[in-house]
């Protein structure tokens, strides 16, 4: 910590949800903004300008060979989150990553290994989880309030437009992937929080736009090892929708139906529908239009597992369960038949 007593951060990847990050942080009373990281000069005046970091650093070795924090948050494109939380890891620092925190196999066994002796914190961007709406469903499951679980779904429907796909979230060595892995993974995520561990996945993914390299259609299902299946279907070729994300859980008792942060539907016998989740308030200029809420909430559970020395909530390797089953898709759709996940969230050896 500085003298001042608050915590040291420094951040790497000055683009759009690093401007999501520095904007909740700077703005936390326990926090003081030591260095932003990006090769884009023009990009790191701005954060300086704005959020008031004192350095400005176009490398992260800089950061972590020169300068003196606590922790670090990680906004860079997922092709690089192993290596700079690999680099913060060795050096005690606890790490605030965006989705997916890693890119392939080998490097989620490269952390699971460096997390064996960790005693820092390792929180993942993963908002779903912090939701009213996801809270209280998960006491109304765990409560057995909907009776026998029949049928539940997820329904992906979102606009990329071209430009989205010509930066580097079109190449598959970049992202890992597509749809499923950028927008998704979100609501992926909070599935496993509601329902637990996978068992399967069988799943398709499609290309079916020009000069891409991830898929930017989806559909198939994962079933849980509680017995419940979930449909997921997934594209960003919508033509009537920005975003509808809706998840459908239907049971002998009662009926759900959430898009994103709002309740479409509460048919839950003898319990109110969740409050409406709090209006973040960031101004536009650092948060997209596009962008849903909850990111302060993971902010805010990130700093206080630090401060007592906690697991924060969907965070460190907890958040590989949403990067395997989308794997698990991948694979699905290139055997053309169903794909195991093991009893502790791994991937099968025999599918890979």
């Amino acid at each position: 910590m500085s003298e001042s007593g608050k915590l040291r951060y420094a951040l790497i990847g000055c683009g759009a949800a690093g401007r999501v990050h520095a904007y909740h942080f700077s703005r936390h009373s326990g926090v003081e903004c030591v260095a932003a990281v990006d090769p884009d000069s023009k990009a790191l005046d701005f954060f300086q300008l704005h959020f008031g970091f004192r350095q400005g650093l176009s490398d992260y070795s800089e950061l972590f060979d020169n300068e003196t924090i606590d922790f670090v948050s990680i906004a860079s494109p997922p092709a690089f989150h192993w290596s700079q939380i690999e680099g913060a890891v060795e050096r005690g620092l606890s790490v605030l990553c965006e989705k997916p925190v890693v890119t392939s196999l080998k490097q989620a066994a490269q952390l699971t290994q460096a997390l064996g002796g960790f005693r820092g914190v390792l929180g993942v961007m993963l908002p779903r989880r912090f939701y009213n709406n996801t809270i209280c469903v998960k006491r109304v499951l765990d409560a057995g309030l909907l009776g026998e679980i029949r049928e539940v779904h997820f329904d992906l429907k979102c606009y990329k437009d071209p430009s989205y796909y010509k930066t580097w979230r079109g190449i598959r060595s970049m992202t890992s992937g597509g749809v499923l892995m950028s927008q998704a993974i979100h609501s992926i995520d909070q599935l496993i929080f509601l329902f637990g561990t996978p068992e399967a996945v069988s799943g398709e993914v499609r290309t079916t736009r020009p000069n891409i390299e991830v898929e930017d259609e989806a559909e198939g299902w994962i079933r849980f090892r509680n017995g419940v299946t979930v449909g997921v279907v997934a594209t960003t070729n919508a033509t009537d929708t920005l975003w509808q994300g809706i998840t459908s859980i239907g049971g002998t008792k009662g009926e759900i139906q959430l898009d994103s942060a709002r309740v479409v539907c509460w048919d839950v016998p003898g319990v109110d529908p969740p409050s409406e989740e709090e209006n973040e308030e960031v101004p536009p200029m650092y948060k997209p239009t596009y962008y849903g809420p909850g990111h302060r909430k993971v902010i805010h559970a990130f700093l206080a597992a630090i401060q007592n020395g906690e697991h924060p909530v969907g965070g460190g390797l907890d958040s590989l369960l949403s990067f395997y089953t989308i794997l698990a898709f991948y694979r699905s759709s290139e055997l053309k038949r169903e794909v195991s996940i093991g009893r502790d969230g791994r991937l099968a050896e025999k599918d890979f």
